[in-house]
């Protein structure tokens, strides 16, 4: 009889025992670990997932289980495919009454890992590198640690039973003190244990692409050619139209090519009214520039030295019985530009140093062997109608400084100036 009854009393405390036991595991603070996006490369998701996973289970954090995670998911209608969003995360843990529920976002070296309340609140951020596909063991603890250390300080989830007062003061158990986070690695990650990673500001100068010009309104406003023996000079503005041609393929080195293209129709009068002509005036430049920017922000100006070829060729008639002059040299320089008002408006000033530059063809023979150096200097006002299409006011003179060898030595001054009203498609 006597074993009767404590038979009994046994069954009756492993009852209440295991009670307690379903008890205290429901009001124990449990998170959610959805599998992670390919956020740093080829199958980095799984890899952040696991190590996020095993370093909850050295930290002692309850992490719940597959059969969980689904109930709360179809709970909450929410797809744990693809990236979650932090509304998202907050259903997850409302639904499925846990304490958290982490996610991953992308940087530059591996992934954030967050942890999200049921408000929807971002707990707590941590960096974890991602290097040839393997997830930091060391930067996951640091995460799991700091997520323990959270669900210690952090209230009951919603929904979640509160567990039952002891009758009884027991002992209070001293807790180790959490390990300290590894020391920062970069800039990147003393930002991640601040807060969000920042944005840095979009730049404004142009983007690499192309760049046409169509039709120049306007022209030269004079032209004069001083030689030995023959002088012409236009005093009005006469009809030209050009094409140009930016590429920039290269943004991340400003490296690219510019090209210039010009064709005029000029009416010409001798010095001294002697008669006017007719002539084309064609120019070609090409060369190699360099768009640098030297600062952030909307107002920095940027600098574009440029190296390249130019060509000029005097078509006259026939009937005015002059040589056909063709110009060859080199060019190089730096533009300079400053933004007045983002797109809107900005101000470019340049100069560019001509040398080598001399006659060639027939007007080697009627003028002699020539050498010469020329200097240009350019001044613009312009700006965006919208993106894609700009405007721009230009002046701009050429001025060639000749020494003919003769027989006999002669010396003599070519100057080019225009005034032009320029339309340009940026694609």
């Amino acid at each position: 009889m006597v074993e009767s009854s404590h038979l009994r009393l046994l069954c009756f405390t492993v009852a209440i025992c295991s009670a307690l036991g379903a008890q205290l595991a429901l009001a124990a603070p449990r998170v959610l670990l959805p599998p992670a996006p390919d956020l740093a490369g080829r199958r980095s998701g799984k890899e952040l997932t696991r190590a996020v996973n095993q370093a909850c289970a050295a930290a002692h954090v309850h992490v719940a289980n597959t059969a969980e995670m689904n109930r709360a998911a179809a709970a909450a209608g929410v797809t744990l495919k693809g990236r979650l969003t932090i509304e998202q995360a907050s259903k997850l843990a409302t639904r499925g009454d846990f304490a958290g529920v982490v996610m991953f976002r992308k940087a530059s070296s591996g992934a954030f890992a967050q942890l999200i309340d049921p408000h929807g609140q971002v707990t707590l951020e941590r960096l974890l590198h991602v290097n040839k596909g393997i997830a930091s063991d060391r930067d996951a603890a640091s995460f799991a640690s700091a997520v323990a250390q959270a669900l210690g300080e952090a209230p009951t989830p919603v929904g979640a039973a509160a567990p039952v007062a002891p009758q009884a003061a027991a002992p209070a158990r001293v807790e180790p003190p959490p390990p300290p986070p590894p020391p920062p690695e970069s800039a990147e990650t003393t930002a991640a244990l601040a807060g969000p990673e920042a944005v840095a500001p979009k730049p404004v100068a142009p983007a690499a692409g192309f760049t046409f010009r169509l039709g120049l309104l306007g022209g030269p406003a004079e032209r004069r050619f001083l030689a030995p023996g023959f002088s012409y000079t236009t005093g009005y503005p006469y009809a030209e139209g050009g094409v140009s041609l930016e590429l920039f393929p290269f943004h991340a080195f400003g490296l690219g090519f510019v090209g210039d293209f010009t064709f005029g129709r000029v009416a010409d009068e001798l010095v001294g009214g002697a008669g006017t002509f007719n002539s084309n005036d064609l120019r070609v430049d090409a060369a190699l520039a360099w768009r640098v920017k030297p600062c952030g922000g909307s107002y920095c100006p940027y600098f574009i030295p440029r190296v390249g070829y130019g060509f000029r060729d005097f078509i006259a008639p026939a009937t005015a019985g002059l040589p056909r002059a063709e110009r060859s040299f080199l060019e190089g320089g730096l533009e300079i530009t400053q933004p007045l008002v983002p797109r809107s408006l900005r101000v470019s000033a340049g100069v560019t140093a001509l040398p080598f530059s001399r006659l060639e063809g027939s007007a080697q023979s009627t003028y002699g062997t020539s050498s010469s150096f020329g200097l240009e200097w350019l001044a613009e006002l312009g700006g965006d109608f919208f993106p894609g299409l700009e405007w721009a006011l230009q002046a701009e003179q050429e001025r060639f400084m000749d020494s003919y060898r003769g027989p006999p030595a002669r010396s003599g001054i070519e100057i080019d100036t225009d005034y032009t009203l320029q339309l340009r498609l940026r694609l």
